[in-house]
Formats: C-alpha cells, structure tokens, sequence
C-alpha cells in the first residue's frame, strides 16, 4: 500500500498526509458517475481535482484507442487488496484479531509509514533524502521538465497561487537545456 501511496504522491500530486490518513478511498477511483477519473483532495486548499485516467486517442494505424493515463498506478491498484473503504491500508502484525482470525485493517500513522520507509530505504542503499514526502515535489518536477506551464501544473496539483506551485518545481539542467534551445531557435528565427 505504501507504494501505490509513492505513485499517488508522485503521479497525481497528493499529499502524503492524505494518502496515508485515508482521504483516498476506493469510492474515489473510477466512480460510476465519472468512470475515467480519480478524485484527488487537497485539504491545505480545500480542492478537489478530478484527475482524468484515460483518454480517448488513436493508434499508429489511425484506429480509434483509450489511451491510459497513469498505466503503472492503475496496475498497482488493481493489485492491492482491498482491505477497507481507504485505498492505503494495511494489516497489523500484532494485536487482537476478529472472529475470522485475522488482525483487523488500519490506516497508516505518519510515524509508522516514515518508520517502513525509511527501513526500505537503507535496504535499497538509497539517500536520506528519498522520502515519500519527496515524491510529491519530484511528480512537480517532472510537469516542469515537460515543460508545462504554471498554469497546468497548478491545474494538475490543486496549487492556488504560482509561488506556491514554484516551490514544488525544482530546476532541472533537462529545464536549462530545453530554455537554451528555445533561446537559439527565437535568435535564429525558428520559434
């Protein structure tokens, strides 16, 4: 569950704080009444962002398509059981259990969630700064690097104002490289 909690905070812009309390439930992802999209809460703005899952599109051939959106996080959540209306849940390994034997499903604490991370991090070899918390800031990125406009990416991630989007954002030499040859080619009367 924590790593479909990573995808959520790096493909759809969520907070962790969100994911992990159990502001994204199942009810949210592909709903009858808006069946190619996921609602995403943001309570820092109070917004709600309808994220679209798939379009329609064409094949090389010209054949009419749905092209997925979010291929790798829909995967991963038709994987995840199902262990509650919260999509990021889990099973306890200590404590009372039901009737049927098994530990009753909860929600994440920040702390415990930190607390797994952080553990898989040092098992991966991976940096300090590798936190579910950065996957946020590095799905950010990533509409900087594709060269979106602050307009979309706040569209995207439920930013009210552009500075606040800005700090998410962070510069990247792909970013430098792309401005560079936007510069060249308005001097050489190409753009």
């Amino acid at each position: 569950a924590l790593a479909v909690a990573a995808l959520v905070a790096f493909e759809l812009l969520q907070r962790l704080e969100n994911i992990i309390s159990g502001h994204l439930t199942w009810s949210q992802v592909r709903p009858a009444h808006r069946p190619r999209e996921i609602e995403i809460h943001h309570h820092k703005t109070g917004k709600r962002i309808w994220h679209p899952l798939d379009v329609d599109d064409e094949d090389d051939a010209g054949r009419p398509i749905v092209r997925r959106l979010y291929p790798e996080l829909e995967a991963r959540l038709e994987r995840l059981p199902r262990l509650g209306t919260a999509v990021a849940m889990f099973r306890p390994q200590r404590g009372p259990t039901t009737r049927d034997g098994q530990r009753p499903a909860r929600i994440y604490s920040e702390s415990y969630a930190d607390h797994l991370v952080q553990r898989a991090r040092r098992d991966a070899g991976l940096p300090a700064h590798v936190t579910l918390a950065a996957c946020r800031h590095g799905g950010m990125t990533l509409l900087g690097d594709a060269e979106l406009s602050e307009q979309l990416i706040m569209t995207l991630s439920g930013h009210v104002t552009p500075a606040a989007a800005r700090v998410y954002v962070k510069r990247t030499e792909r970013q430098r490289l792309a401005a560079a040859v936007r510069r060249r080619d308005y001097i050489e009367g190409r753009g």
